[in-house]
């Protein structure tokens, strides 16, 4: 199971991709094709955003791109209309323009992140960044009160902690042999599903079997039983480096050889190539007594691979010339000679 961000950020980069690393990556998505993805993608937002001030499931895409290269159009016009994706012109050897990512995260989690991105050196070299916010906040059908100090036994040892306790006339429960899954509702139909082990099983004994984690995931139902809880208060973050995940999972082209030439054309624009250099996804949750509030951000950092720069060529004016400006399709607007140029 991908979390949604790094599924929505993985995608953007197969819409763009072409050749063995478009076959690896709509492997690993599980798709026949980036048609089917981007209406996958579409779909996912339209279900699942919706924003009422105060509870919200907000997801947002963008693509941060190189200034100095040109980049196709199209392709940027189906980023936007199949995956909700902004487009953004950045210097990346400017650290105020790379400040400006910083922000757009911390705006679009809700201030629950605001990564370092660090401008470009002799060294490192961006082509693009591709980055998924998602960020969401709910309050519990049913609310807990606040409950009782009690020990939380911990794989180390007993932990002191404070217990939320709560009557849910709406939960629903699925037992299972190796654990039992509480399913509590949101107001807005979303759910948290709180996974125990069975007595003797570890969560290790769980997350390392794929067989009970697939049951885990479709246990999304369950019984309807009055429930009485008691669950601790609970924040958590967590970040991963997923190169070693999407390698471990035949994803291995990107790394060393990405074909993007969909996005941006490799001779045009004096490049050999490109590659993924890192992915970075974090996230963080809060629970208590009112809800829940959870924010993730994954960013895919993609750099240029590129030949020895031509030989210096000089060229000065200093003589009469000829100047026009020109659209990108070569019209001219505006054509002039300069034969004395202090004259105006």
């Amino acid at each position: 199971m991908i979390p949604i961000s790094v599924y929505m950020a993985v995608s953007v980069l197969t819409e763009c991709s072409d050749g063995d690393s478009l076959a690896e990556l709509t492997d690993f998505l599980q798709v026949s094709g980036t048609e089917e993805l981007g209406k996958i993608n579409k779909d996912i937002f339209d279900s699942l955003y919706f924003d009422e001030f105060d509870k919200y499931c907000r997801m947002t895409n963008s693509i941060w791109l190189a200034r100095q290269y040109n980049f196709e159009k199209d392709k940027l016009k189906t980023l936007a209309d199949k995956y909700y994706t902004a487009s953004f012109l950045r210097d990346f050897e400017s650290q105020p323009e790379c400040d400006d990512i910083s922000e757009w995260i911390s705006q679009n989690t809700s201030g629950k992140f605001k990564p370092f991105i660090a401008a470009d050196t002799e060294d490192k070299k961006t082509l693009l960044k591709i980055i998924n916010t998602v960020t969401f906040k709910e309050k519990w059908n049913t609310k807990f009160r606040a409950g009782e100090e009690g020990a939380f036994h911990g794989s180390d040892g007993d932990i002191n902690c404070m217990f939320m306790h709560g009557e849910d006339k709406y939960g629903r429960i699925a037992e299972d042999e190796a654990f039992t899954a509480y399913i509590k509702s949101f107001e807005d139909g979303y759910k948290m599903n709180f996974i125990l082990p069975a007595d003797g099983k570890s969560v290790n004994d769980i997350v390392s079997d794929s067989e009970v984690m697939n049951r885990v995931f479709q246990a999304k139902t369950g019984e309807a039983r009055n429930v009485i809880a008691d669950i601790p208060k609970f924040s958590s973050g967590s970040k991963f480096d997923l190169v070693s995940t999407l390698k471990d999972a035949g994803v291995t082209k990107i790394f060393d050889g990405l074909d993007i030439e969909p996005l941006v054309k490799y001779e045009e624009n004096g490049l050999d190539g490109a590659s993924v250099s890192d992915i970075v996804h974090e996230a963080v949750i809060d629970v208590d007594e009112k809800g829940c509030e959870a924010a993730a951000y994954t960013i895919i950092n993609m750099a240029p691979t590129t030949s020895m720069p031509p030989e210096d060529y000089e060229f000065k004016a200093d003589r009469p010339f000829i100047y026009f400006i020109s659209n990108e399709d070569g019209v001219p607007l505006f054509v002039g000679i300069v034969n004395d140029p202090t004259q105006k």
